[in-house]
């Protein structure tokens, strides 16, 4: 059966915070706009159904909530510090500079924030922050996905939910459209485009522990190398915790308002281990710290650890219930939530510019697919959905700038019959459950490439995910269309763990999220840079590095 052609202005791929609001700024700029998702667009992000969720990390008004002591650069500050100086702060200063007119933006949607009683907004302070900033939803990051997709539909945005997109279309080094499965049918599909954006999220699925309603499986990542882009710092994953009786619908994220308030991270030992881990600031230490503590009390036998709520004075409104809903057989008041460490976000990804493009023509990312903008570097607190926000409407708006003065480019019909080739492969008899695949792949990832590495583990973890695709245990076998899409998954997965494991391998310094116990101090002196994969033109994996270009930015080391 032919594959159904679609043609488009600009094409959005993904159903997070990152597409939807990519697909509305596109969409008020009057080009024909088609959103495509893997699953059902506003449920299917990593983010629905989170239990906690703010929009934040952005200096609040004093007139909304906001501290009149806060400076005007103490964000940038603590972002780059959190972040080691890895940080990308062109784009952090568009951050600070534009988040929060995305709030105000969400706020006109209709969008329900949290208010205290002389109508200024509840504003909690985040780990890694020195002022409060984080604005609290009262419904969840769901109450954002339902004003959003309401606003797209008024708009006349084509929406295809409950479609792949397994491969982006080039032509003549541009990107020009996408080919697609439809996992209900198992029809293939062609999308024709002027312009593309990427935001199916980030690598949540890689690791068998994730604080992801919907772990992403490293989508965004595998079509932007395929396509040719640029990506930057896949060594650095995004840890969290998560309570370990499978609560993983209560994030980090989630906990946060909970250690502001006063909670704390106790050992077996009943230690206060944040004492040891960052004395000053304890609970409010810098994100990465919490679940690098985690597992290094864990490793040296004084784990489990546990998250202890009896010192709050107040706990914060609807926490309870939720931890109550998720983890029935303890009174979270009164007993120890044990957790353990998991993948949250992906502060590694696509480059992109001002304008969220990448580095392939035709092509834009923003969210986990742009690895947030790069704003985080290598652990720093930026607001995920702000960022998600702040990206998106650009891309959005630059992508239908584009598709406006762009003429559509004819597909490549040898890629399209080759798409359809490899996706046939998958059919053949004679090989492995995907389902199994997946759980090996997830098991070696967690097993050699979390928050604590090093060579040995790090030079398996290559070897494993490169030889992958060839490998005859994993030639992968699907049985319906169902193991069919899982079996792309997997392939994903498997390209993505290849990118985190050689970019962790070649950086031999310890920073933020990527801690090297056989390189445990950090290197500034060598490895202040950026380190750079793109494939080559042999079809290998190219790894490069570019440093930082710190004498542009305003901020910098001690010692640089």
């Amino acid at each position: 059966m032919e594959p159904r052609v679609v043609s488009t202005d600009v094409l959005v791929i993904g159903g997070g915070h990152a597409a939807l609001r990519s697909a509305l700024e596109a969409a008020r700029q009057g080009v024909k706009v088609t959103l495509v998702d893997k699953g059902r667009p506003g449920r299917s992000s990593i983010a629905s159904g989170d239990g906690g969720g703010s929009f934040g990390s952005i200096k609040a008004p004093v007139e909304m909530g906001g501290d009149p002591k806060e400076p005007e650069d103490a964000v940038m500050r603590d972002a780059v510090r959190g972040g080691e100086y890895l940080n990308d702060q062109k784009l952090g200063d568009i951050f600070c500079a534009e988040g929060i007119d995305r709030f105000r933006d969400l706020v006109a949607l209709g969008v329900p924030f949290g208010k205290k009683p002389d109508g200024t907004y509840r504003v909690r302070r985040n780990m890694g922050e020195s002022f409060p900033r984080g604005f609290g939803l009262q419904k969840g990051p769901d109450s954002i996905f339902d004003c959003l997709m309401k606003e797209l539909k008024g708009l006349g945005v084509d929406i295809f939910p409950q479609v792949m997109i397994t491969r982006l279309l080039t032509k003549d080094g541009r990107v020009a459209g996408a080919f697609g499965l439809d996992k209900t049918w198992g029809q293939n599909l062609v999308f024709q485009a002027k312009a593309t954006i990427l935001g199916t999220g980030g690598m949540t699925g890689l690791f068998k522990h994730t604080s992801a309603y919907n772990p992403a499986t490293g989508d965004s990542f595998a079509l932007a190398y395929g396509a040719g882009a640029q990506m930057r710092n896949m060594e650095i994953c995004g840890f969290s915790l998560i309570p370990t009786p499978m609560g993983i619908s209560i994030s980090m994220g989630a906990t946060m308002p909970m250690t502001a308030g006063g909670a704390r991270w106790i050992n077996a030992d009943g230690e206060r281990i944040m004492e040891r881990y960052d004395p000053e600031r304890l609970e409010l230490a810098d994100e990465w710290k919490m679940p690098y503590a985690n597992y290094k009390e864990r490793r040296d036998g004084r784990g489990p650890v546990y998250l202890d709520l009896s010192f709050m004075k107040t706990p914060p409104e609807g926490m309870m219930e939720k931890l109550k809903q998720y983890i029935p057989q303890i009174d979270p008041m009164r007993e120890r939530v044990e957790m353990s460490v998991s993948i949250r976000t992906s502060p590694g990804g696509a480059l992109i510019d001002e304008k969220a493009r990448t580095t392939v023509a035709g092509l834009y990312a923003a969210g986990d697919a742009s690895g947030e903008a790069g704003t985080r570097g290598a652990g720093g607190r930026t607001g995920g959905f702000t960022s998600a926000h702040v990206f998106g409407c650009r891309a959005g708006l630059h992508a239908a700038q584009e598709a406006r003065g762009q003429a559509t480019v004819a597909l490549d019909q040898g890629q399209v019959a080759g798409e359809e080739k490899r996706i046939a492969s998958y059919k053949k008899s004679g090989g492995c459950d995907p389902f199994g695949a997946e759980r090996r792949v997830r098991e070696y990832a967690s097993e050699n490439l979390n928050i604590i590495r090093n060579q040995q583990g790090l030079e398996r973890a290559v070897g494993f995910f490169s030889g992958f695709a060839q490998s005859e245990y994993f030639r992968m076998t699907a049985e319906d269309l169902g193991g069919l899409v899982k079996a792309l998954e997997v392939a994903n997965l498997a390209l993505t763990g290849e990118m985190v494991a050689r970019s962790a391998l070649m950086r031999t310094e310890s920073r933020g999220f990527h801690q090297r116990e056989d390189f445990p101090a950090r290197d500034d002196a060598n490895w202040l840079k950026w380190i750079m994969i793109q494939k080559g033109a042999d079809g290998k994996m190219a790894l490069t590095t570019r440093p930082v270009p710190v004498e542009e930015y305003p901020l910098r080391p001690d010692n640089y």
